[in-house]
């Protein structure tokens, strides 16, 4: 029925999933069907998408989590995507009602779905604007002005055509501003269009990967001994929002505060907060803040976050080995000055300049051009000191540590690559959930393959709706629990810690049928450290 959106066909709503049960005498493994709870299925489209790998990947790391802790983890972090569906379907419709909106609650959650899955669109058409931005400042600019102005902007293509440093205000006499009116309005528009797209740019963002950010915090209440995931309030919609109505105005102000306080501290706010004044400073004062603008691939591109990760992820060593050098330029500055300030000098392409008059400035000079270069002696050299001294200067400052430096950025680069290689590798060659390699699954004659068991029989998202199913069945109507829910649930409220208990470890119900297999797989059988 092309009414029906995909996400409600039968094969995306039904699941299955394999439970381990075991009651102190015997171990058996049950399958549990159920329906994907609604407010995965509004959830799961646009950011949602990469945030699943992200997540996913985030669990597996390889040689730093045990099995157990795996799963854990992936059912802490899968509120995120709860939680942003519960934003989008309960929490801002229930705002909307609480603020005298409610006739136009439907067609502003409909906006909110629309920019939520468009933030790729909207970031592409604002980076463009920027570009033809930017390419109008390279192509116009220029020092060669007529007023007492230090720059201004001169339209090729024109004889007399010029912009003032605001890009706005034509120059020049009556008889040069002939004609150029229109380009007058250029930077405006395009400012303004920028602003504009930059505006949908940054609420997509907020309504998609900004709330991932904002619930990165697994929410959490105290269930039982331990600590289990909170139950979205979609289970008690009628339960919230009698909450909510019975709430003072004070109480509702400290509430609102809270979440913006909250919703200010991330990193990437910031971040937008100053990318949104240099766009209004490119607006209302010159164009040339928009060169600011360029650096927002940076925020867009995995790979260029990779390289920044680069620098962040040993930030220390990069900077206690910069520290280091200072030290031994430092030292080399001292010893310059009070043995060779009259003897040494620094080249910079091939002149010889910035003799070392006081100490203060030889160390600016060593700082400024001593990882460059190496000094040269002018006159006098002594037959062995001056030749150690340039071999000693040369090793200790323009070669090891510059070696170390770079060594310590490549040896980053490489750790990445091998952990986003054995991520892929453990990801599409063994079940996240019971641990088995593809080759029982593919080469088995009664199973339909390992692509069909870990997105059908193990799928490690029906395991994250089957807790939340079974954790809204036993709060709201437990009498409707099986026995096997029932075993579930008990595991499930003593807290997060023992799911790994209900999870099928090293084996199958799906391939018990097939002897051929039993036993034959190297992958699963073989020692994991991980699961040691």
């Amino acid at each position: 029925n092309p009414k029906i959106e995909p996400q409600y066909y039968l094969e995306q709503m039904l699941m299955q999933c394999e439970v381990k049960l075991n009651n102190g005498h015997h171990e058996r493994n049950e399958r549990v069907f159920f329906l994907k709870p609604w407010f995965f299925t509004l959830g799961e489209t646009g950011s949602a998408v990469e945030m699943k790998r992200q997540i996913r990947d985030s669990c597996v790391v390889i040689g730093e989590k045990r099995h157990d802790k795996r799963i854990i983890d992936l059912m802490q972090k899968s509120a995120q995507l709860w939680k942003i569906s519960e934003f989008h379907n309960v929490r801002m419709p229930n705002f909307l009602r609480n603020f005298g909106f409610e006739e136009h609650e439907k067609h502003v959650v409909q906006m909110t779905h629309f920019l939520r899955g468009h933030f790729d669109e909207l970031w592409i058409i604002t980076y463009c604007v920027v570009l033809v931005i930017n390419g109008l400042l390279i192509s116009w600019g220029t020092t060669d002005t007529v007023r007492d102005e230090f720059f201004e902007f001169r339209i090729l293509g024109t004889a007399t055509c010029r912009l003032g440093f605001d890009g706005i205000q034509l120059i020049g006499s009556e008889e040069e501003k002939r004609g150029c009116y229109p380009y007058s309005l250029v930077f405006r528009l395009l400012s303004f269009f920028h602003l504009g797209f930059a505006t949908l740019m940054v609420v997509s963002w907020g309504l998609s990967n900004g709330l991932a950010n904002y619930y990165e915090e697994p929410p959490t209440t105290n269930v039982g001994n331990g600590k289990a995931t909170a139950i979205p309030v979609g289970f008690a919609l009628d339960k919230m929002r009698l909450q909510q109505n019975n709430e003072s105005f004070v109480q509702k102000l400290k509430r609102y505060t809270t979440l913006t306080r909250r919703a200010l501290g991330l990193s990437m706010i910031k971040y937008y907060v100053v990318y949104g004044s240099f766009a209004i400073l490119a607006a209302v004062h010159t164009p040339m803040w928009n060169a600011f603008h360029l650096v927002d691939i940076i925020t867009y591109s995995s790979h260029l976050k990779d390289i920044l990760l680069v620098t962040n992820r040993h930030y220390l060593r990069l900077l206690a080995t910069v520290f280091m050098g200072l030290i031994f330029v430092y030292g080399f500055a001292v010893i310059i000055f009070v043995f060779f300030s009259d003897q040494i000098v620094y080249n910079v392409d091939d002149d010889l300049v910035f003799m070392c008059d006081t100490l203060w400035g030889c160390v600016q000079r060593a700082v400024d051009l001593g990882f460059r270069n190496t000094p040269v002696f002018t006159r006098d050299p002594v037959p062995v000191i001056t030749p150690l001294f340039n071999l000693l200067y040369f090793l200790t400052i323009n070669t090891i540590l510059v070696s170390i430096i770079t060594g310590i950025i490549i040896d980053t680069f490489a750790e990445m690559r091998e952990t986003r290689d054995q991520v892929l590798e453990e990801v599409t060659t063994k079940c996240v959930i019971c641990r088995k390699g593809h080759h029982a699954f593919d080469q088995s004659r009664n199973h339909k393959g390992f692509i069909h068991h870990i997105t059908v029989e193990h799928s490690i998202w029906a395991y994250v709706y089957l807790k939340y199913h079974i954790l809204a069945k036993a709060n709201y109507s437990p009498e409707t629990l099986s026995n096997v829910e029932l075993f579930v649930a008990k595991v499930l409220l003593e807290g997060d810690s023992k799911l790994w208990r209900i999870i099928p470890l090293h084996e199958t119900m799906h391939l018990k049928d097939d002897s051929k297999n039993k036993g034959n797989d190297d992958d699963s059988n073989s020692s994991d450290e991980d699961d040691e």
